[in-house]
């Protein structure tokens, strides 16, 4: 039997056993790092909506009203949901949206059930949601970068942001508020009476016009999405006044899971090409993008990127690459590659 003495241990051990000994320290902490991989899970199911828009060549009246008879016969959205989708109850009042496109233009009309109509914000460039408010984010090329958010409230008080980055990304700038969306055109259109509450509303709308060079141009499609905010209020005085501590909720039209719009990945679709449908490499990207959370969950509990995935997929065409510098996924569908990397960018490489 081969002996190995350690003199700094003052101890005779056994070769075999301390290999053995070594080798179940690593296999229980490659467990470890498998079960903690393996924490993370996506709030809600991947099911983004879709929505074909219908090309015109009649010029529309921005005005707010979405009577013209392109509007009449565009298709309605489903109902918003909440933002954490089937975890919570639908909304107590039904919003939904319409979508049509020239060669210059989006066109967006918006219809949203209020009994009471309010706002309090008139500047440009204002925190719009601390109204009641519509809103919109447009990534058009995709990749979860450098997309674009439009909040208006029902006094038609635009703020446009150049979003750098998602909010969750925390090494670098978020966003540009100084941008300003050239060419955006609006209008809303209210059904009640403004700022009082004597009184029942009924609705109030908007209708908007944004350039499709302002935002990236026109593709096959965009990963688009909006959000209604809507306060809870109570009336003191004869007006309108915030219930305290109460948050703002939050109805979208393709829910993201979590109560935070800035998950790209997550939103829905506006197709321009009338055969567009989500196919599988929008569902292989998804995979990517579940795995990308799980990897930085465990990034930030064990301090340090896993050396494999294999514990949270078996397919092979999947891959981490992991530097001092951070991390990328790599995915290979078909004749693409797709990688994702630390800082939330998906791409496709040629």
């Amino acid at each position: 039997m081969i002996s190995l003495y350690i003199k700094n241990m003052g101890s005779r051990v056994n070769v075999h056993a301390f290999c053995f000994f070594l080798l179940l320290i690593c296999v229980t902490v490659k467990a470890q790092d498998c079960d903690d991989l393996k924490a993370y899970k996506h709030p809600i199911a991947f099911n983004p909506a879709l929505y074909h828009a219908s090309k015109i060549n009649a010029e529309l009246v921005i005005d707010g009203k979405l009577d013209e008879q392109e509007w009449l016969d565009a298709e309605s959205s489903e109902d918003f949901v909440d933002i954490e989708g089937e975890l919570r109850e639908m909304p107590e009042r039904r919003t939904m949206v319409k979508m049509l496109y020239d060669d210059e233009y989006l066109y967006i009309g918006a219809h949203m059930i209020e009994d009471h109509i309010w706002y309090s914000l008139t500047e440009k460039d204002a925190i719009i949601y601390r109204d009641d408010d519509f809103e919109i984010f447009i990534d058009a090329d995709g990749n979860g970068h450098n997309y674009h958010e439009f909040e208006f409230n029902a006094n038609n008080t635009m703020l446009d942001l150049w979003m750098l980055v998602p909010y969750s990304i925390s090494q670098r700038p978020h966003y540009i508020i100084e941008w300003d969306a050239k060419g955006v055109k609006s209008a809303t259109y209210l059904s009640g009476t403004v700022n009082d509450p004597s009184d029942i509303d009924s609705f109030w709308s908007i209708e908007i016009a944004i350039p499709l060079r302002t935002v990236g141009g026109k593709r096959d499609f965009w990963r688009i999405d909006f959000s209604r905010v809507d306060w809870l209020m109570d009336v003191i005085d004869g007006k309108y006044v915030k219930q305290k501590k109460q948050p703002e909720r939050n109805w979208v039209w393709s829910p993201t899971g979590y109560i935070d719009m800035h998950k790209p990945e997550t939103w829905g679709y506006v197709a321009f090409d009338p055969e567009f449908e989500i196919g599988e490499e929008e569902l292989f990207k998804w995979e990517m993008w579940k795995i990308y959370y799980s990897v930085r969950a465990f990034k930030r509990k064990k301090g340090y990127y896993p050396e494999d995935i294999v514990c949270l997929t078996s397919d092979s065409r999947i891959r981490i690459s992991v530097s001092e510098y951070g991390f990328d996924l790599i995915g290979q569908f078909g004749e693409h590659t797709w990688t994702i990397d630390k800082y939330a960018l998906i791409r496709r490489n040629k």
